[in-house]
């Protein structure tokens, strides 16, 4: 009897679409006013659209003409990849906005909730298939980023997929394993931390199922063969950077590079990984993430759901045996994995909201089966009894999708109404509010009233910020990311009635600035509480602003003396002022840490040593430029030095490397013992005011 229960055409009928309509719920609170929520748009978004466009219109090769490249630089990162070719599809077919940027992301998380569900029903046999929809959609962490372009949508929207077909794999045919494969690079080349969670998926899967391999060993050659070849282009990304990895964890500033015990790097590790997976990081409201990642008041699941998510996981340690329970549980031990080697993260562990939501719609499924077990304890022996279990099966089943699809619906009303007023910080280190409203509101009608206007717009509230000139195709003549501090710090060409874009803070420092005349402000954009977030206003020198400048460069070019521990030895050194960094990061031994002279080339180091030792040479980091290094070397008591000169040209451009490779003086002319150093660094295609970077320095 049940099998003809569940074999009932109102039965399939009812789940078929309820299916239908969970994707469609899903499928709205994603793309219902997509550039409205989140309120920012930030530049990791922009960039995968503006590269993308680029890359077709430079024939697919990237800058340094490499055809159909791997990965893209972001900033420091090589974290860009499939992204970049999906959404160059979309901005092509569509064109570069918000709207479509974020729903070509949006679209693809749909066809991987699709993915969830249909685990459910094909591999699991829920009853409730069709609910892992809707525990997706009402997940917060989930919620917020799905309706972003992060590529944390689409490696996890890939992971799900991928999934599917290894399980497909293992309960269908063993041909699965080949979508399987591809669905996994492609999780792989999402986003730099897919590589992790497949590194572990593929490993416990190879393990957990090896009996099953086994027996399928002729496919598994061709498999292997199959994977080799979608390997081939991270090989290829490797041999070309082969730094790029060691270079990404640096920026990071991953434990992992720090001079450490290993013990203790395992420690961290483990601490690490088992908060990435602890209930208090995934229930607990305002976990410590940035403002832009989270959902005030909301934990990253919703706490009401961490039962049915315990009752899921028991299920599934209970049927330890069965491969499709295993794989599960192999979903959630990967997830956290590589996050864990430097810091737990929301975008780089989203891919655990996958098993969790499946284990949270088992879990329901279960006690719906307990509750219809308990009411209809005998077994029904007519037609109308029949008609009773199964009214109750469909009752049940509405009333579950209702609430759901409800509490989905309120989510997104929650979010579109009190979400731009949940976190008030709008600048730098908060939601950098503001893309749509400078970029694509306040500039284009400014442009074209104005023909000759160029336009000087603050980049000190986002990230990169210079990308979205790129990405609204402004007249980058005419509209330039610029800071109106840069024009106080020294005087640049500008006419009177230049137009900038100022932050707040920026305009509270311009205002009484002497520098400047009078601000003629012509337009104010509030932020999303009312408050005054930028200016646009045009700006001139005053009268006495040149001797101002004068007086201030003089002061700048002031040498500094500070004693420092050097190698284990006191010192005392003379030098230019920074603007950036300070001695500790010129001396630390670190690649990768900068120190940045002000205005002043060449730069000046005069290292005193207190006691007087044997240096056969110096080593030196820099800019990846053309410069000059003048040592003064002078022995004890020593009046005169012995000096060295020596040229470098290290200004060819190297896509990811900022710095050049090291530069060594050898003082092979004595002195024997040294007790002073005066060094001079000079960029020689910088002018007097160039900044002159020191990534490291050793006395050898």
């Amino acid at each position: 009897m049940k099998l003809r229960e569940l074999s009932h055409p109102h039965t399939h009928l009812l789940t078929y679409s309820l299916f239908a309509a969970s994707l469609a719920i899903y499928a709205f609170t994603r793309l219902y006013a997509l550039d409205e929520f989140p309120i920012y748009f930030f530049t990791d978004e922009a960039v995968h659209p503006v590269y993308g466009v680029e890359l077709v219109r430079n024939h697919f090769r990237d800058a340094t003409q490499n055809l159909f490249p791997t990965y893209f630089q972001n900033g420091q990162y090589w974290n860009l990849s499939f992204s970049v070719y999906l959404h160059a599809l979309t901005a092509m077919l569509f064109g570069k906005s918000i709207l479509v940027t974020r729903a070509t992301s949006a679209i693809l998380s749909i066809v991987g909730v699709a993915a969830l569900g249909w685990m459910l029903k094909e591999i699991f046999k829920a009853r409730l298939w069709w609910i892992g929809g809707l525990f997706a959609a009402i997940t917060p962490a989930w919620f917020l980023h799905s309706r972003t372009a992060f590529e944390t949508v689409l490696m996890v929207s890939f992971y799900a997929l991928f999934l599917l077909c290894y399980l497909f794999y293992r309960y269908r045919s063993p041909r699965w394993i080949f979508p399987a494969l591809l669905f996994g690079a492609a999780t792989f080349y999402s986003y730099s931390n897919g590589q992790a969670v497949m590194l572990v998926s593929g490993v416990l899967l190879l393990l957990s199922d090896a009996r099953y391999h086994l027996k399928n060993l002729r496919l598994a050659f061709w498999s292997l063969g199959f994977g080799l070849l979608l390997f081939l282009p991270y090989l290829r990304f490797r041999l070309l950077h082969p730094d790029a990895v060691t270079a990404q964890f640096s920026v990071l500033n991953s434990y992992w590079l720090q001079p450490l015990p290993w013990q203790d790097k395992l420690i961290r590790f483990i601490g690490n990984y088992a908060y990435g997976l602890s209930p208090q990081y995934w229930l607990a409201p305002n976990v410590p993430e940035l403002a832009r990642h989270v959902m005030l008041g909301y934990g990253n699941i919703l706490w009401w759901v961490a039962p049915f998510i315990l009752i899921g996981m028991v299920i599934a340690f209970r049927n330890w045996k069965s491969s499709a329970h295993r794989v599960l549980i192999i979903a959630a031990l990967a997830a956290p994995f590589g996050s864990a080697l430097a810091e737990i993260g929301i975008t780089r562990v989203l891919a655990f909201i996958i098993p969790a939501n499946i284990f949270a719609a088992l879990g329901m499924d279960a006690l719906v089966a307990r509750l219809r077990e308990t009411r209809f304890s005998v077994s029904p022996r007519s037609e109308a009894e029949w008609g009773q279990k199964n009214g109750f099966l469909r009752s049940s089943e509405i009333a579950t999708f209702v609430l759901l699809a409800l509490a989905s619906v309120w989510m997104l009303r929650d979010a579109l109404v009190n979400g731009p007023t949940w976190h008030t910080n709008y600048g730098l280190y908060g939601m950098q509010w503001g893309t749509q409203q400078i970029f694509a509101d306040a500039l284009p009608p400014v442009l074209a009233d104005d023909p000759n206007a160029t336009i000087y717009v603050s980049h000190t509230w986002a990230n990169g910020a210079d990308i979205f000139l790129r990405f609204f195709d402004l007249d980058r003549r005419r509209v330039r990311m610029e800071s109106i501090l840069g024009f106080l710090d020294r005087q640049l060409p500008l006419d009177d009635d230049a137009l900038f874009v100022m932050t707040r803070e920026e305009f509270a420092v311009a205002q009484v600035n002497p520098k400047l005349k009078p601000l003629v402000v012509e337009q104010v954009i509030a932020y999303p509480d009312g408050t005054a977030g930028f200016y646009l206003a045009r700006v001139g020198y005053s009268d006495h602003a040149a001797a101002l400048f004068a007086a201030e460069r003089a002061a700048m070019r002031e040498l500094v003396t500070e004693s420092f521990d050097l190698n284990g030895a006191p010192a005392e050194i003379t030098h230019n002022k920074f603007d950036m960094g300070s001695l500790r990061q010129v001396f630390d031994g670190d690649a990768y840490s900068v120190a940045r002279g002000v205005e002043a080339n060449p730069f000046v180091l005069d290292i005193a040593l207190a006691q007087p030792r044997a240096v056969k040479h110096l080593t030196g980091i820099f800019g990846r430029v053309r410069f000059k290094l003048f040592a003064q070397v002078y022995a004890p008591g020593a009046p005169q030095p012995v000096e060295y000169t020596a040229a470098f040209d290290f200004a060819e451009n190297v896509p990811g490397q900022f710095s050049g490779p090291p530069a060594t003086i050898v003082f092979d002319r004595g002195p024997a013992q040294v007790s002073r150093v005066r060094l001079q660094i000079q960029y020689l295609d910088g002018g007097d005011a160039a900044h002159v970077h020191i990534f490291d320095l050793k006395l050898e």
